[in-house]
């Protein structure tokens, strides 16, 4: 089963108002549009 972030914050209490991914690790994801995926850069590491 996979949480998303919003599943993760109700179960501590929290309420999500907004979400904005920016990275993952050192992979920026800003300009990725949702639901989209890119191939990592030879450079780029988690």
């Amino acid at each position: 089963m996979t949480l998303g972030i919003p599943s993760i914050c109700e179960a501590v209490g929290l309420r999500v108002m907004a979400l904005k991914r920016i990275r993952i690790g050192r992979v920026p994801l800003a300009k990725v549009p949702e639901g989209q995926w890119r191939y990592l850069q030879p450079w780029e590491r988690f």
